[in-house]
Formats: C-alpha cells, structure tokens, sequence
C-alpha cells in the first residue's frame, strides 16, 4: 500500500562560509501530486559566482524527514523567471521541479560612503 507524501523542500546555499545558509519551506499536507509552496526566501551573498544553489525534497509525514530528491546548480547559472530543473529522485528516478526564482540585487550601505572629489 503506497501513501501520500507531505513534502517540504529545503534550499540551501553552498559557498564561501559566510554565504552558507538554508530555509525551509512549510509541508504541504498529503499532497505529493501536485504540491505549491508559495514561500520567499531571502539570501544575502557576497560572491554568489562561486555559490552553489541545492533544492532537496523531503517527506514530513515519515516523522524522520525522509528524503525524496535534490537537484543543484550553480547559483548565477539561475535567472530570474520561472525554471523547470530535474532532479533524481532517492531511487534513481527522474522528477521535475518546476519554481521560479526573482533577484533583488542591494549593496550593503558601508560600501556606499561617500567620494571625495
């Protein structure tokens, strides 16, 4: 008897420390279809060239948070829109992860004083 995953995706950026960071999204409830995680993440980088950009699927109803996929690139390789990416699946199978991704680039106001001229 197969079940009906309650999957989370977790997104983690792999670079120089100070770039390392991950979130999570919520579990969408007995929803393994068709799942939407209408969620924002924020990221601050200050080399996002040399970061890597990992999105793993999980299950939450398996209590242990048992892995589903992954699929990573190279963060400046994704660009804002919508991207379809595959990713292998824990039983080596492919799957598809549909998500769209926006940038918002800002400099840290240190690096902003003023010149003198």
């Amino acid at each position: 008897m197969s079940k009906v995953i309650s999957p989370f995706v977790s997104v983690e950026v792999i670079g120089l420390m100070q770039d390392c960071n991950s979130r999570r999204t919520k579990a969408v409830s007995n929803n393994g279809f068709r799942p939407v995680w209408d969620e924002k993440f924020d990221f601050f980088m200050a080399l996002p060239e040399m970061a890597l950009i990992r999105f793993a699927v999980f299950d939450s109803s398996s209590g242990s948070g048992e892995f589903i996929g992954q699929t990573t690139m190279p963060f400046d390789s994704v660009m804002t829109g919508y991207l379809i990416s595959i990713f292998l699946s824990f039983i080596f199978e492919f799957a598809s992860f549909f998500f769209s991704c926006f940038f918002f680039f800002q400099v840290p106001s240190h690096l902003l004083g003023k010149r003198e001229g």
